[in-house]
């Protein structure tokens, strides 16, 4: 009793008057594991709010069935204190009835439990939502309070935030432990898990915010960003709106609400990561970036090496690696994946691209086989084009250079090329003129970049290209109406969007490999297609890897 009393942070003076039966020297021992206890818990932290305008604004939706959950400390009565809503769902307490409540559109309080929310103590509050039975139901300290079942309304959500409703309707107190799921948890699940952390690897796990961050009441400011620690390449991070972050309010806090074990049996994790870069578990979607997309092959076989790494704490173990698909026959395992992988370590898995004819792109799928309990098919598709020992031109970086026609002197424009460079330190110009560039300059950081007089850099990407690698690039420039719109593209994919604020232009000139004859290229160009029209992602995407 008094365990549970201490993990809720429901008072010392409350503690004493349960146990005022044990001996002095009883109390003396267990009075200094408490407050020990307490020291200890002040590693953890929470974020409050302020109630007027403070929220987290979060980077996805809820969809279908979900499981909302959060420790929350509220200290007002007096205001509608969302904690986990949308624009169609909401985990709340409202003013109206100072009862915890939750729902979708029409009320959003399809459930409501019968007794009042108490404020300045800490409280575990959930929410499940099953889409194929339209059922609700609402969870207060890991005890079921109401359900609706079979009459809950379908939603489409639009967004979400932690603390706020469409953007108001603010929280005010403290909340830490988010969970979001795309799962219905059970009573069970939701009650056994909500005193200890997560390791992020959970299935259905959505987003898992610890709030760890920051230091607690100090100057936060800049600390803007609510990790998202579950496993995933791309985290679900939440942004911070409105809040001081200094001080004792609007801010990062100390607190703990009593998780503090681990939930879960020590487990393996899989990560697969390429050049360096993650690689999400069922990537459809190839990229250079990541090695997943091999690239052009000419003549030599193109070798490249995965990095499978152990994020857990117990032994994972490979069982096998396979490439099926169309492509498969292309593709050879030349460096096998070691295993175990203790925790915390990694091994290497070599593929090599060596195609045969016809020229074509060839795709497969790599699956590697572990006991990941929720990862345990990683899989990825790769892809690599065979376009046989055709030809480039290679440019010294010194003063070779194309002189063109000038073919697009004013109006829409597409220009595209495959490029492979050899020195990112150079001017690296791809097509350009005059007025109009296409290049990726060494003077910003080597990324692809496109624009008109005078800045030449309307659009960029934000990762720079990959050198000593085939890299497709486009750039589109649509001048109708006067809307100056361009968009660039790197391997069939947009990375960059100038919306609508790029000059006209009036070219008299056009190189490859130059601009105004200087700012070279070093390395190689081929396929070089101008277009005077404005050619759409789908036909850019389609039409790289065609002669």
């Amino acid at each position: 009793m008094e365990k549970k009393f201490y993990s809720k942070q429901t008072g010392f003076a409350y503690w004493l008057r349960r146990s005022r039966r044990i001996s002095l020297n009883a109390f003396f021992v267990i009075f200094c594991i408490f407050s020990v206890g307490n020291i200890l818990g002040q590693t953890g932290r929470a974020l409050n709010f302020d109630g007027t305008n403070d929220r987290v604004d979060l980077p996805f939706v809820v969809s279908n069935s979900y499981t909302k959950e959060a420790w929350v400390f509220a200290t007002s009565s007096t205001q509608d204190n969302n904690i986990v809503s949308g624009a169609s769902t909401a985990l709340w307490v409202p003013t109206a009835t100072g009862k915890l409540t939750a729902g979708h559109s029409s009320g959003f309080n399809q459930v409501q439990d019968p007794a009042a929310f108490a404020i300045n103590v800490w409280t575990h509050v959930a929410v499940t939502f099953d889409a194929s039975t339209s059922s609700i139901r609402l969870y207060k300290n890991g005890i079921a309070v109401d359900s609706a079942i079979g009459t809950v309304p379908a939603y489409t959500e639009t967004a979400l935030y932690i603390g706020a409703f469409a953007a108001a309707n603010n929280f005010k107190g403290s909340i830490d432990e988010v969970r979001i799921w795309n799962t219905v948890r059970t009573g069970a699940q939701i009650s056994g898990n909500m005193n200890c952390n997560l390791t992020g690897d959970e299935p259905g796990l959505l987003a898992y915010f610890n709030f760890n961050q920051g230091t607690g009441g100090g100057t936060n400011t800049g600390l803007t960003t609510l990790t998202d620690i579950s496993d995933k390449c791309i985290p679900n991070s939440g942004t911070l709106v409105n809040f001081a972050l200094t001080g004792a309010t609007s801010n990062w806090i100390v607190a703990n609400p009593g998780v503090n074990t681990a939930c879960s049996a020590p487990s393996p994790n899989i990560n697969v990561t390429g050049n360096a870069t993650c690689i999400p578990i069922g990537s459809t979607v190839p990229s250079l970036t990541n090695f997943t997309d091999f690239g052009d092959y000419g003549v030599n076989p193109i070798v490249r090496t995965f990095t499978i790494q152990n994020t857990g704490n117990a032994n994972l173990t490979i069982s096998s690696v396979t490439i099926t698909g169309p492509g498969a026959s292309n593709y050879t395992i030349t460096t096998a994946a070691g295993t175990p992988i203790a925790g915390g370590s990694s091994t290497t898995l070599g593929i090599t691209f060596n195609p045969s004819a016809p020229i074509a792109a060839k795709n497969a799928t790599v699956t590697i086989t572990n006991n990941d309990a929720d990862e345990g098919n990683f899989t990825f598709n790769i892809t690599g084009f065979n376009r046989g020992p055709g030809h480039a031109l290679d440019f010294d970086g010194t003063n070779d250079l194309i002189n063109l026609p000038n073919l697009i002197s004013s109006g829409s424009y597409t220009k595209e090329a495959w490029v492979y460079s050899y020195n990112s330190a150079v001017g690296n110009n791809i097509v350009s003129g005059n007025n109009t560039a296409f290049w990726a300059p060494n003077s910003l950081g080597f990324k692809l970049t496109a624009g008109h007089a005078p800045s030449f850099n309307n659009v960029q990407d934000a990762t720079p290209l990959v050198a000593n690698t085939w890299t497709h690039v486009a750039v589109t420039y649509d001048a109708a109406g006067g809307v100056g719109n361009m968009i660039l593209y790197k391997n069939g994919m947009p990375v960059a969007s100038s919306g609508g604020v790029a000059p006209t232009y009036t070219e008299t000139t056009q190189y490859i490999g130059a601009f105004q004859g200087g700012n070279l290229w070093n390395g190689k160009i081929s396929e070089v297609r101008i277009w005077n029209t404005v050619r759409t992602a789908s036909e850019i995407l389609a039409a790289r890897d065609s002669v």
